[in-house]
């Protein structure tokens, strides 16, 4: 296996590839991996080149086309079962919450549609709402070949380095003009992971945010922004 990061006068622009010795590792990895977290941050993995095209897996049809099909839900609770999902997505030809060795569920989920059309519909009707406690966040899976297929600004900061102790009221809290906040928490012991995610209305209010809190404190403790 080889790894390439992509860089920018010496500066890291958080992209990488990874040249797996067959494809069936690269499907393993794709399958077991995606959406978690490596220093904090949650990965999205896609094929390049002309690995994009539509392939069976398993027996199950995975539709990537160039209008994606495929939604990502994050910010799931583990306790969100495949069959609850089905009921509030009617639409979904296929949803998959991947679990990890345990058998326990890594907090997001695939939703594949019959239709691109069917897929935006549902993001736009179902984004940031609430399942078993949790806001969820959904975004378009992008085709594998190309970048995410959701090329927009984002209206949340990543907030790195909290208290153990912070609560997500007093993260919200923290932000004037915050819509809702977020922390992540280890799914066994249920602790805070040192790091989380605060919704703002806009891209604008975000960034406004993000320039008021640098170099800022949260409980005493300074905090990272991105």
């Amino acid at each position: 296996m080889e790894i390439r990061l992509v860089s920018q006068d010496g500066k890291n622009k958080g992209i990488a590839y990874i040249e797996f010795k067959s494809e069936a590792d690269a499907e393993k990895n794709i399958e077991e991996k995606q959406g978690t977290e490596i220093d904090g941050r949650s990965i999205s993995l896609h094929y390049t080149g002309d690995k994009g095209q539509r392939q069976e897996r398993s027996g199950k049809n995975s539709t990537w086309s160039d209008e994606s099909k495929t939604l990502v839900l994050n910010n799931l609770s583990y306790n969100t079962t495949e069959e609850t999902l089905q009921e509030v997505f009617e639409k979904a030809t296929f949803i998959k919450v991947p679990q990890n060795p345990q058998g326990k569920s890594k907090g997001y989920a695939f939703i594949e549609f019959a239709s691109f059309e069917d897929a935006k519909e549902d993001l736009n009707s179902c984004n940031k709402m609430e399942i078993e406690g949790r806001t969820i966040r959904l975004e378009l899976q992008g085709p594998r070949g190309s970048p995410n297929a959701k090329n927009q600004p984002s209206s949340t900061l990543f907030v790195k380095g909290l208290y153990e102790d912070t609560t997500e009221e007093t993260l919200k809290e923290s932000f004037e003009v915050s819509l809702c906040a977020r922390i992540v928490t280890d799914c066994e012991t249920g602790s805070s992971k040192g790091f989380g995610f605060v919704d703002f209305s806009s891209e604008e209010d975000a960034k406004a945010a993000k320039e008021a809190m640098e170099d800022g404190e949260i409980d005493g403790k300074k905090v990272t922004l991105d």
